[in-house]
């Protein structure tokens, strides 16, 4: 039985479906190969490797489409592919706004060669050097004191190529590497358990941060919460710190989704070039960051990505679109199609953040008499329609411009539209994720904690 090479795969497919009576065909594949390792107290808890090959088809008659995937690759099992995804596509429901890139699509936004994203290093690091790596994580952190209980060390690498066809004669392919080293510990007191983690993620090996850095700022993150009280009730300023500062963020491009948009559940439809954020924000969106863990040339849809504004100076730019939400919108695409092999381009961001300010966080801190420094958020009631929003938080008091007593179950509420114009951002950015953000400041919001000082 014969096994076909990823280029045969695509022309088979393309072929085939044409035949079939396709107007259009878009082929995925998807190629991940991956391991990673777990110890807790210096033994290993799991390992775990894998190897992955999966092929999606989206076929087109008319405006009529289907989407099948499958991990076979023999000739018997393609066939059979394209001819089922054929036939679901002629009994389909038709969509007037779907569609692959057309050649004016690409000649609009083509993909430019030139730019060096680095999203590989070429290196793959053997079980035995993440299991010394994650070994040196816990050591350095147990060492750090008596007091500290490991709760689990995590270190992973993968490596991905993703190649993208359609009828267009569109073929390209995107390579990608990441590197993720987590800590998780625990510190009891009183029979009251505290707990908490950070993590590094880099595209290169060599980027991660070293073991001894990422051990003590959890190890002091986790000592720093024990003996926590109550938050006082009432109006404070409040500092979310750059790793809970970037779910605000994630609120903005949720509201800013052209999806949302489309289907009115955003408070920020129609709200382009007004004036919705304190005049310090601004917030990008760079596919072209070197070595930026969500960094890509081309979207979902085969077209050129850019660097993107989305505020400016407190005002929002623009929304977040691919092809069917910019036809929907009659505006342009900005070519932020994501996908999956199952399921149409959605949207989403390459490397969203909001861009650092000129204070420094300390400084941020010293102006405050009473105030909430938020390092933890948990669970969620928020509202994009609203703007409403209300969750649990835990951090430390500010006290006479110092970090004071530990605080745990507070909860914090205010709406969007009022933080979104006293957001002020600090000088500390992050870039630890595809959503990266620096601390935060919003000069005023209801705390709720029954704490009476």
């Amino acid at each position: 039985m014969k096994t076909y090479k990823t280029n045969e795969i695509i022309s088979l497919l393309l072929d085939k479906s044409k035949k079939n009576g396709a107007t259009d065909t878009e082929v995925i594949i998807s190629k991940s190969y991956g391991k990673s390792l777990e110890v807790r107290n210096n033994v290993k808890e799991k390992i775990e490797e894998f190897d992955t090959f999966n092929i999606g088809i989206r076929v087109f008659k008319g405006k009529k489409f289907s989407i099948l995937s499958t991990n076979k690759i023999d000739e018997k099992s393609l066939i059979k592919l394209a001819d089922k995804a054929t036939e679901i596509a002629e009994v389909s429901p038709e969509d007037n706004f779907s569609g692959i890139a057309t050649k004016n699509d690409m000649d609009q936004n083509p993909i430019n060669k030139k730019v060096k994203i680095l999203t590989n290093d070429g290196f793959e690091p053997s079980i035995d050097q993440l299991e010394t790596r994650a070994n040196e994580i816990e050591n350095h952190a147990l060492n750090f004191s008596n007091k500290l209980v490991s709760d689990g060390v995590q270190v992973a690498w993968t490596k991905s190529e993703t190649y993208y066809s359609n009828s267009n004669n569109f073929h390209d392919k995107h390579l990608k590497s990441n590197n993720l080293n987590s800590l998780t510990l625990i510190a009891s007191k009183s029979d009251k358990m505290v707990r908490d983690y950070d993590y590094s993620s880099k595209v290169f090996y060599n980027d991660i941060e070293e073991p001894k850095l990422i051990a003590r700022r959890v190890a002091k993150k986790v000592l720093d919460k024990i003996g926590s009280t109550k938050a006082p009730t009432g109006k404070f300023p409040v500092i979310f710190e750059p790793r809970v500062a970037k779910s605000i963020l994630s609120h903005i491009i949720s509201g800013i989704n052209g999806t949302s948009i489309i289907n009115g559940t955003s408070f920020l439809k129609g709200k382009l070039n007004e004036h919705i954020f304190n005049k310090k924000i601004n917030v990008i969106d760079d596919p072209h960051l070197s070595k930026g863990l969500g960094s890509k040339l081309f979207d979902a849809e085969g077209l050129g990505t850019k660097k993107m504004e989305l505020v400016s100076n407190g005002i929002l730019k623009n929304y977040l679109l691919n092809l069917s939400s910019a036809r929907q919108l009659g505006l342009n695409t900005n070519c932020n199609a994501i996908r999956s092999l199952t399921s149409p381009p959605s949207i989403g961001v390459s490397n969203a953040m909001i861009m650092p300010g000129n204070i420094d966080e300390k400084d941020m801190i010293k102006n405050i008499s009473n105030g909430f420094y938020i390092t933890e958020l948990l669970g969620s009631s928020v509202s994009l329609i609203t703007g409403d929003y209300s969750r649990g938080a835990s951090g430390f008091w500010i006290k006479n411009g110092k970090l004071s007593n530990p605080i745990s179950e507070a909860t914090i509420a205010g709406n969007l539209k009022e933080m979104f114009l006293q957001m002020v951002p600090a000088n500390n950015l992050d870039l630890n994720s595809t959503i990266s953000a620096p601390s935060i400041l919003i000069n005023e919001m209801t705390i709720a904690g029954g704490s009476n000082t």
